[in-house]
């Protein structure tokens, strides 16, 4: 946690990128599935971004996504998201 600005949008779209689907405990949708095991890249690649987006839609109603990518998928399952957001109106 962060001493100060934990509010922030940006903060707050990185936590909940972070957060494993399952690990909230009175929220179990909330977070990105991570049930992704030995498919190809592609459909990997695809699945998280359709978890990351129906995350964030439902999550962080202060913006309205536009594009997520993802950078990086390593081994490990780490995941690097690039996410294309506008503030809601």
């Amino acid at each position: 946690m962060r001493a100060r600005d934990n509010g922030t949008i940006q903060v707050c779209v990185d936590n909940l990128l972070k957060t494993v689907k399952g690990e909230v405990p009175y929220s179990r949708e909330k977070g990105i599935s991570r049930n992704i095991v030995d498919i190809p890249h592609e459909v990997a690649e695809i699945k998280l971004i359709s978890s990351a987006d129906r995350c964030l839609e439902g999550y962080e109603p202060r913006i309205n996504v536009r594009e997520i990518t993802t950078r990086t998928i390593t081994p490990d399952g780490d995941v690097n998201y690039i996410v294309d957001a506008r503030p809601s109106v």
